[in-house]
């Protein structure tokens, strides 16, 4: 910190010989005409009036010697003393106000750097671990296996307070507090996600309720990877791609162009098919016959598929598995 050698006029103490406040404001001298011409004033008013002015200019020279390096002498140019109170703008320290305030009081950079979203601080736990409001802006890391951590309540936060979970090595369980929601996409609300390890979760609060905004996490549930995990069932690609699959029971002829089985897609194709193959479900099938062939063309739809079965005579159904892609 540099030193300050403005000295104020007069002070600390005040000599009897200074004019009171409440005479210096009263006085006409001070409010109106200023110093009338050719007329010597008190000693108690002129001291009054440096006093009055020194006070103010020791205060913001006192200012710019706490905040910047060089000394505050008499003798500086105005050029150098601009010079010097620009630069001790720069070194002003302020407190950082709560992290949720939204007053007009004047933000530092912390505070700024804080509301932009940047990441706060990395954290961490090797224990099951209630999260709290501090936690919010940060990363939050387990260090051991089998974690888990619940999340600060969801009331007094504003929208847009997000935690950034990644998954290390171990992976961890983020459970809602109390009777919050946690919004987890195509999977609804729910009371838990489970994070993979090596897998990383942001979590936000939108509408005053947890959602699963980002990371790896969030694509399990994004409708871009929407997916219907059942014996007869289907899953979809961020690209548009959707591959379907199922088993069914099918029926052989003994005819020359065999039977024509028309099975029901999970889904229609928004687009088109595109290709797709088809199998005995038995590895030895009881009907002697041919392999099945797969028909996604001609008389199918684009919301269903034709298989067809030969047999040297007619025969039980036999159950088949297939698979087909479209978009």
């Amino acid at each position: 910190m540099a030193t300050n050698y403005i000295y104020p006029f007069a002070q600390p103490a005040v000599p009897p010989s200074i004019l009171s406040t409440a005479d210096y404001a009263a006085s006409s001298v001070t409010t109106t005409t200023g110093y009338p011409a050719e007329t010597i004033l008190s000693s108690a008013y002129m001291s009054k009036a440096q006093r009055q002015t020194s006070a103010i200019c020791a205060g913001m020279a006192q200012f710019m010697a706490n905040n910047q390096g060089t000394d505050i002498t008499d003798d500086l140019s105005p050029a150098a003393l601009a010079t010097i109170f620009t630069n001790s703008l720069g070194g002003v320290s302020a407190t950082t106000q709560p992290q949720f305030d939204n007053s007009t009081k004047i933000a530092t950079t912390a505070f700024v750097q804080r509301a932009l979203g940047n990441l706060a601080n990395s954290q961490g736990y090797a224990v099951n671990t209630a999260l709290t409001n501090a936690n919010v802006g940060g990363i939050v890391v387990p260090t051991a296996g089998s974690l888990g951590f619940t999340l600060p309540a969801v009331s007094g936060l504003p929208n847009g307070a997000q935690i950034t979970f990644d998954g290390n090595t171990y992976g961890c369980v983020i459970a809602r507090q109390g009777s919050d929601v946690i919004n987890a996409g195509s999977a609804g609300a729910v009371s838990s996600l489970s994070l993979e390890a090596n897998d990383t979760a942001i979590l936000t609060v939108v509408g005053g309720v947890w959602t699963l905004t980002g990371g790896e996490l969030h694509q399990g549930v994004s409708s871009s990877f929407a997916k219907l995990f059942t014996t007869n069932g289907w899953a979809m690609q961020p690209n548009g791609l959707i591959m379907q699959w199922g088993q069914d029971s099918v029926s052989s002829s003994s005819s020359s162009t065999g039977h024509t089985n028309t099975i029901n897609l999970s889904i229609p194709w928004p687009n088109s098919y595109l290709t797709g193959s088809v199998n005995f479900a038995d590895s030895a099938p009881g009907n002697g016959g041919t392999n099945p062939v797969l028909g996604i063309g001609g008389g199918a739809s684009l919301s269903t598929i034709h298989v067809y079965l030969y047999a040297s005579s007619s025969l039980p159904s036999e159950l088949v598995c297939w698979q087909v892609w479209g978009y």
